[in-house]
């Protein structure tokens, strides 16, 4: 075999090889996490949640599949996995893909959320909040409309508050107030936030939910997530309902205010009640004030003088 002849056998092995590897690449599923509303004990327990359903995912299609936890949602879009569990503020905001599943937490698809404050601080109201810092979980999906509009319905402004404590997760954001003391309250489900006592209670916001980008992966990821178990706060998975996201979208848009107007009550009013007859003082008039005499004129000095010669 001649120099040239095995170089080109050795350049076509190599070329195979390489393809075979980008194929392989290629067929990789990447699952990803970002729900950073969703209670998990740790980070470690975050990835370890979304490796075990990229373990089932590969089981269920046939492909190999990793698993990763994002701390930021620009970075998992940008990433664009093939199947994603993601916060329900930020399914509101912008979906890209298929949604196929909602998480279940206690049971149920969307949580209660309320206004959490320290025991000591003994809140009687919003108003004893005045001034006082506010911790929230910081997703990066509209979150001050989020708290100003989908939690507070428009009734409380933010700058009423002494500053916004944002944290990566909801874990962070209750230490905040509970541990660390750097925030006075919290807004956070109120299943999740023992040892803190309840200011006001908002309306419930839907939880996380899965999409996909290819809708033939929906089945398979299906299937998957009702083997991965429980994961954190997650003890299962419905199918995929997008009202309450598109409800929710609807509460971060600003509430205006519209005055009301009682229609007024019809009365009979008599006239002695809407006049006043004023009072009358008699006294005697000195006429003699009312008239003035006129200057004299040379004409009549004339003839004054004239009567008396």
């Amino acid at each position: 075999m001649t120099a040239p002849t095995l170089c080109k056998l050795l350049c076509s092995g190599s070329a195979l090889v390489l393809a075979t590897a980008a194929r392989a690449r290629a067929a990789e599923l990447t699952v990803a996490l970002y729900a950073p509303s969703m209670t998990f004990e740790s980070s470690t327990a975050r990835l370890e949640y979304v490796q075990n359903v990229a373990r089932e995912v590969a089981a269920a299609t046939g492909a190999p599949a990793i698993g990763r936890a994002f701390v930021r949602y620009d970075d998992l879009r940008k990433a664009r996995p093939d199947v994603a569990i993601i916060d329900g503020l930020c399914l509101a905001e912008r979906r890209e893909g298929t949604l196929i599943a909602v998480a279940q937490v206690g049971g149920e698809t969307a949580q209660r959320w309320a206004l959490l404050a320290r025991p000591e601080l003994a809140p009687e109201g919003i108003g004893s909040l005045s001034r006082k810092r506010l911790a929230f979980v910081s997703t990066g999906c509209r979150d001050r409309d989020f708290l100003a509009n989908a939690l507070f319905e428009g009734e409380v402004a933010l700058d009423g508050f002494a500053g916004l404590v944002g944290r990566p997760d909801l874990a962070g954001a209750i230490a905040a107030v509970r541990d660390y003391k750097t925030a006075d309250a919290v807004f956070a489900p109120v299943a999740a936030a023992s040892g803190l006592v309840r200011v006001f209670e908002s309306r419930a916001v839907p939880t996380a939910g899965c999409v996909v980008r290819d809708a033939a992966l929906a089945k398979a990821v299906r299937v998957a997530l009702s083997r991965a178990g429980v994961g954190g706060a997650i003890d299962g998975w419905r199918p995929a309902s997008e009202g309450p996201y598109e409800a929710l979208a609807a509460r971060l848009l600003p509430h205006p205010k519209t005055p009301l107007f009682a229609a007024p009550a019809r009365f009979r009013l008599a006239l002695s009640e809407a006049l006043v007859a004023p009072p009358l003082a008699l006294e005697p008039l000195d006429a003699a004030r009312l008239f003035q005499r006129p200057p004299a004129t040379a004409r009549a000095r004339a003839d004054t003088l004239e009567e008396s010669r």
